[in-house]
């Protein structure tokens, strides 16, 4: 079931959210929707940080433990994900690459493989 809600966006949000739905072909209330999802499992782990953090009788575990620990946890595997996707957009952006063609990324990942395969066949 779903419920209907109303938001109001600055106008550079929106024209994003809608220069974004064109491009994909998918609705508007599809990427509010994974937004919001992705946030609120942020939040929840952000709560529950703020929270070991408060109690001073919680250990203090190692590096490689909450490594483990992270990778167990789905949300913040994802969140994790959706941090390096975020930066590798900001660098996109900042090199001009945002701006690159089907075929101009292509080119690119295919002398991307070719380099890559050439380092490891030396």
């Amino acid at each position: 079931m779903s419920i209907p809600l109303s938001v109001r966006l600055s106008d550079r949000t929106a024209k994003a959210l809608e220069k974004l739905a064109k491009a994909t072909g998918r609705p508007k209330t599809y990427f509010i929707e994974k937004a919001l999802e992705s946030y609120l499992a942020e939040n929840v782990d952000y709560q529950i940080a703020l929270g070991r953090l408060r109690d001073k009788d919680d250990r203090i575990i190692s590096t490689a433990q909450l490594r483990k620990r992270v990778a167990r946890r789905p949300s913040l595997r994802r969140a994790r994900a959706l941090q390096a996707l975020r930066g590798i957009r900001r660098q996109s952006k900042e090199r001009g690459l945002d701006k690159l063609n089907m075929k101009q990324i292509d080119a690119l990942v295919a002398k991307s493989r070719k380099e890559r395969r050439r380092r490891l066949d030396e």
